[in-house]
């Protein structure tokens, strides 16, 4: 049934059931037919076994090993003991393949709502994919509360906080290219002494946002100043103070997120762009910079990207471009100067459409294709850019569309409904384009064909008519 569910999409699906549906509450032994059909073994009385569960996992278009080592991460941080396992690679015609995994699983002893316990499973393990190694890492990690014993950060709290990190180091690296490093920002968010701090900023971003229960704003406002005075008096070091206070500007600042929506590919922010305002971040001796505020901003953190989409208009167009640096080295200086590359590309594209109704507007992505200190090539790297530009735009779909699997999930504090129109730019291909067409219509955009430029099928094809430096190249 997962199979079914998941084909032909990028979507992973994950559910957790007894062995036996019809003898809930019953007991499990017999583990040998467990891999040979849908008996799975023999559903027996007596605490002596132990009561077991089967959950069962479909991952579109993941590596196998890979998949089935954070599987395995995530039940081990959880301290869940895995009794039999079972994997297949499924062929998915031309959406590639289905990695479906089933894992007999003991009960945890120590977990009395079991129903909470595994929808918060069932969440996590459908992440899985779509998140980066260090957010894995990052939500394995204690924490040490004042008065509580440790804990684990978790991995929506991981999430936020990587988000978080990821944007502010093209705002804070303005203040000091040096200080304000990505090694340096990061090595803040993951310092045990400041974890405290990140994950209560991380608690007041999700509580902010959260559909069940979103905190009013007077709750909200003594949450963020209580965290604000805990830094104070708490954090001496410049470098963490700066980091852990921009860390709260951003959830101020932020109009609507895709944290809470069920089948969400990467993490979506709709922001005021007042935040990234270079004379709040300048250095104290520098002298004010004229900067024109664009009309909106969209950030996208998600597994081996960070993508920024700006506008100076509400009806606004630009490319998609992605940004691929060929060294660690190079990815920080592309890094620290992202929001500024797709801000000079939007306002560029907003003076060259002054005289027609659309303004100007670009997004970025930012893709780290480097693994095991090397580039990526062939196969790989192509999965990693095409698995980008769809998390990317089917984030920003999320927080622009209106149907019922998105409204409810998302804390609107923007107050009204927005339109975005993409191109494509450096690196899409027209499998991209088309993919974005369609996923746009599948998604419910008023205006599908218009969400992306440039379709092979219809209008003017870029790469073919010379719009882009590629397309000049092809022409001549």
């Amino acid at each position: 049934i997962l199979f079914n569910d998941v084909s032909g999409t990028e979507l992973d699906g994950v559910h957790c059931e007894f062995p036996n549906p019809d003898l809930p509450g019953m007991y499990y032994a017999g583990l040998d037919e467990f891999e040979t059909g849908d008996l799975m073994g023999r559903i027996v009385e007596g605490e002596e076994f132990g009561r077991h569960w089967c959950l069962k996992v479909a991952l579109t278009n993941a590596v196998p090993q890979t998949a089935l080592y954070k599987i395995l991460t995530a039940f081990n941080s959880r301290g869940l003991n895995v009794m039999r396992l079972h994997l297949d690679k499924v062929d998915d015609g031309a959406n590639g393949h289905v990695t479906q995994v089933r894992l007999l699983f003991q009960e945890p002893e120590t977990k009395a709502d079991m129903a909470d316990y595994l929808s918060s499973l069932e969440r996590d393990i459908k992440r899985l994919k779509w998140v980066n190694d260090s957010t894995i890492n990052l939500s394995m990690r204690k924490e040490r509360g004042e008065n509580t014993d440790c804990s684990e950060v978790g991995l929506q709290r991981a999430e936020i906080i990587m988000c978080l990190k990821s944007m502010l180091h093209p705002i804070l690296s303005k203040k000091d290219p040096w200080a304000f490093s990505r090694t340096n920002i990061s090595s803040v968010v993951e310092n045990e002494r400041y974890m405290r701090h990140a994950t209560g900023i991380a608690d007041l971003f999700a509580s902010r946002f959260d559909p069940a229960a979103p905190l009013g704003d007077a709750r909200y406002e003594a949450w963020k100043e209580t965290l604000r005075q805990e830094i104070d008096d708490d954090v001496e070091e410049f470098l963490a103070a700066n980091v852990l206070h921009k860390m709260i500007d951003v959830v101020d600042m932020t109009f609507r997120t895709n944290l809470f929506l069920k089948n969400r590919y990467a993490l979506a922010l709709r922001l005021d762009p007042a935040v990234f305002n270079p004379n709040d971040t300048a250095a104290a001796d520098a002298d004010p910079t004229d900067w024109d505020s664009p009309f909106g901003v969209f950030f996208v953190h998600g597994r081996r990207f960070n993508g920024f989409h700006v506008r100076f208009r509400d009806i606004a167009r630009g490319g998609m471009r992605l940004v691929t640096p060929p060294t660690e080295e190079q990815l920080s200086i592309e890094s620290a100067r992202h929001f500024d590359e797709c801000y000079g590309l939007a306002f560029a594209q907003q003076l060259k459409n002054k005289d027609i109704p659309e303004g100007g507007s670009k997004c970025v992505v930012l893709i780290d294709p480097i693994s095991n200190n090397q580039v990526m090539t062939g196969s790989e790297r192509e999965l990693v850019l095409r698995k980008s530009v769809k998390a990317f735009t089917d984030a920003m779909l999320d927080l622009i569309v209106d149907r019922d699997d998105t409204t409810p999930y998302i804390v609107d504090k923007l107050g009204r409904q927005e339109l975005v129109y993409l191109g494509p730019d450096e690196q899409v291909i027209p499998d991209d384009i088309n993919w974005i067409v369609k996923r746009a219509e599948e998604r419910g955009y008023p205006i599908p064909s218009a969400f992306m430029s440039s379709k092979p099928d219809s209008g003017f094809n870029h790469k073919t008519y010379g719009v882009t430096s590629e397309g000049v190249q092809v022409f001549l």
